[in-house]
């Protein structure tokens, strides 16, 4: 290869990192974030039944799969976690109906459990795995995202933020 082919070469790798750099820095984070407002959304529930978030109460909406380890690891710690005025929906990622149903019900799971039909709840919170947990304010505005498995003490002292206790 001679000089004018080298600088060719130089030249044309230059532009495409300066080109893959621009790609990667404008890229805007997809989904919802910490600070954010969730747009309504209603959620419909395996017993049929719908329920809207925001609403009133803070919320608590977590993703997760009849499929997922982690999940099942994590579901015990869910049992204790119920307060009157705190709405905790959990909403089954990438799942079967029957897997989803089958699991709440073996790992005695009581809470409002949702379907996600084409995956559109998970696209909006920009969902990265399961389980994936978003705590939101009465106002809308998500106070935490939680990604991966949470531990007793944190589940709970997220709750008590959320509650403003």
């Amino acid at each position: 290869m001679g000089k004018k082919g080298l600088t060719i070469t130089v030249i044309t790798l230059v532009f495409l990192l300066l080109a893959i750099v621009f790609l990667f820095s404008s890229a805007k984070p997809v989904g919802l974030r910490e600070g954010d407002q969730v747009p309504t959304v209603v959620i419909t529930l395996y017993d049929g039944s719908t329920l809207t978030i925001p609403g009133s109460k803070p919320s608590v909406v977590h993703f997760w799969a009849s499929w997922c380890n982690e999940c099942r690891k994590e579901a015990p710690i869910w049992k204790g976690a119920g307060y009157d005025d705190v709405i905790i929906v959990w909403i089954s990622y990438k799942d079967l109906e029957n897997k989803s149903l089958e699991a709440l019900q073996k790992w005695e799971i009581t809470f409002p459990a949702g379907k996600d039909p084409g995956g559109k709840l998970a696209k909006l919170f920009g969902v990265t795995g399961v389980p994936e947990t978003y705590f939101i304010k009465p106002d809308g505005v998500i106070l935490h995202r939680h990604i991966g498995p949470m531990k007793e003490e944190e589940l709970h002292s997220f709750l008590q933020k959320l509650r403003g206790k």
